[in-house]
């Protein structure tokens, strides 16, 4: 018998538990990494282009900072 069908109701719990405290702040820390690892990996022009410098990118990726409009961002077109 196995510790997560020993008792009704145990085994989603200890998932659930085991998800949030160790697989889902592992996965974020993975996001944040590629996600830092991606715009660092671009050059000034591209990330002016999105509206960020270099020295920004840590604080975007940690959500400390807000996204600003981006430079070359065009407004809806308007069919004729």
């Amino acid at each position: 018998m196995s510790i997560f069908t020993s008792r009704p109701g145990l085994g989603t719990s200890v998932l659930g538990l085991f998800y949030r405290l160790v697989v889902a702040p592992v996965a974020a820390r993975r996001a944040r990494q590629l996600a830092l690892a991606e715009l660092s990996g671009l050059d000034d022009h591209m990330l002016a282009d999105i509206g960020i410098t270099r020295g920004e990118i840590p604080g975007i990726v940690a959500g400390q900072l807000p996204l600003r409009r981006a430079v070359n961002e065009n407004s809806p077109s308007v069919a004729a």
